[in-house]
């Protein structure tokens, strides 16, 4: 009879853990169906939440706003360009007007320098023609008959030359004159020399100015 009870004793407790367990198993089953509802519902409020605002936005309006901000980022990346292509110009603007200064400089520069070679060439001009008439003048009295006009002038003992106007000091005879040109032909002869120098320096000082004045010109017009 102790038999019996213990034996069912033991069937109660084994029931009783099994009902435990499997109350236990619902339990944890049911928290699980719980928190999935909640997640089902929570994600349905969601798309519910999201198709409400989709609602509100109008999406006519935001097709305009869209190419509106399309419309106004072109305006923009065609702004960058105006202002990258300006930036650029200014800066070839001033590199052009530093170059125009410099040559400015340049141009005054060369502008005396031709203005000095032309001084030079004006006073080796008039140096070479006085030598030139000097010396013709001499030479003319070489002439068979200015050497007997002199002798006139000698026994007439005249002071003032028929040829120049000048008053005589002294009267040379045809040996003394031949003496005498000499030193006149190198003084013509130099002065030539002079003028051609002066002629060379001129020219060059000329066309450096010209070409000079034509390229400030020429950036100048750039400037404009």
């Amino acid at each position: 009879c102790v038999s019996a009870s213990a034996d069912q004793l033991r069937k109660q407790q084994a029931a009783h853990t099994r009902k435990t367990a499997l109350a236990e198993q619902i339990e944890t089953a049911r928290q699980l169906l719980l928190r999935a509802t909640q997640a089902v519902e929570a994600q349905q409020a969601e798309i519910d939440r999201r198709m409400e605002e989709r609602k509100s936005l109008h999406p006519e309006e935001l097709t305009q706003s869209a190419a509106m901000l399309n419309h106004r980022k072109t305006e923009l990346c065609r702004l960058q360009e105006q202002t990258a292509a300006l930036e650029k110009r200014q800066e070839e603007a001033a590199l052009l007007h530093k170059e125009a200064e410099e040559l400015a400089q340049t141009v005054a520069a060369e502008r005396v320098t031709l203005d000095t070679a032309t001084a030079a060439r004006r006073q080796a001009q008039e140096a070479a023609d006085k030598a030139r008439g000097l010396y013709a003048t001499m030479s003319a009295s070489m002439d068979e008959v200015l050497v007997s006009l002199r002798h006139r002038l000698v026994t007439d003992g005249a002071d003032t030359c028929p040829l120049c106007g000048q008053r005589i000091e002294a009267l040379h005879l045809h040996t003394d004159f031949q003496h005498l040109l000499t030193p006149l032909e190198t003084n013509r002869q130099q002065a030539e020399t002079r003028l051609k120098a002066a002629e060379a320096a001129f020219q060059q000082a000329h066309s450096r100015y010209h070409q000079q004045a034509g390229t400030l010109a020429g950036k100048r017009t750039q400037l404009t």
